[in-house]
């Protein structure tokens, strides 16, 4: 009885033994059991590659990678302007900031539109403009480890001024020569697309530029 009662334990039923009245033989019971419904969920598990997060290193090599490739078109575009910080003349003149923000050298396609101061230091520290807009010619483009180098010519008014541009692909400084007919300027800045509103060349211009540096 005990070997039929396990058995039947593995089924769904259930099975109760009461005992008979007086010596009468136990009587065994069975209760169905109702199991649980069960339902069935369709589901679909996608398992996707955890991306690795970058480091800081990592971060700041793609921001100097984006930077450089933004140095590296906006050059190749030939269409830019170039905005001072300082100005030399070469190879002895004395270095001196510039802090007026409408001087500019400004390159679209073929054509240079250039409004800058220059010195002339042989017998006195004079400082002159350059004012003018004229086509280029002869331009080359070297690119180099860390940036790109232009060089061209301008014609204006019977003389040629060459001049060259360095540009650093790490920290966006950017180095124009001048080579003009009186001397050879070297300027040190940055480059933008945008372009400010132009500065006229007339007096009042002059007279700022002279109380800059200090001349009445």
């Amino acid at each position: 009885m005990f070997a039929v009662c396990a058995a039947s334990a593995q089924n769904a039923d259930t099975e109760i033994v009461s005992a008979g009245s007086g010596n009468s033989v136990p009587v065994t019971t069975i209760v169905t059991v109702q199991d649980t419904p069960l339902h069935t969920v369709d589901s679909t598990t996608v398992y996707e590659p955890v991306s690795k997060k970058k480091s800081r290193a990592e971060r700041r090599a793609a921001k100097a990678d984006d930077f450089a490739t933004r140095i590296d078109s906006l050059v190749r575009s030939r269409n830019f302007v170039f905005y001072p910080n300082s100005m030399q003349e070469i190879p002895n003149g004395e270095m001196q900031l510039i802090y007026a923000d409408y001087f500019y050298f400004g390159l679209e396609s073929d054509t240079a539109a250039i409004h800058l101061p220059a010195t002339d230091g042989k017998v006195m520290q004079y400082v002159g403009m350059l004012n003018f807009d004229a086509p280029i010619a002869d331009y080359k483009l070297l690119p180099f480890q860390s940036g790109m180098t232009s060089t061209f010519s301008i014609t204006h008014n019977g003389s040629i001024y060459f001049c060259r541009f360095v540009v650093s692909a790490v920290t966006g400084e950017t180095a124009l020569t001048i080579v003009t007919p009186d001397t050879t300027m070297r300027y040190i800045g940055w480059l933008s697309r945008e372009r400010r509103a132009r500065a006229d060349e007339n007096a009042e211009d002059l007279q700022i530029l002279r109380i800059l540096i200090g001349r009445t």
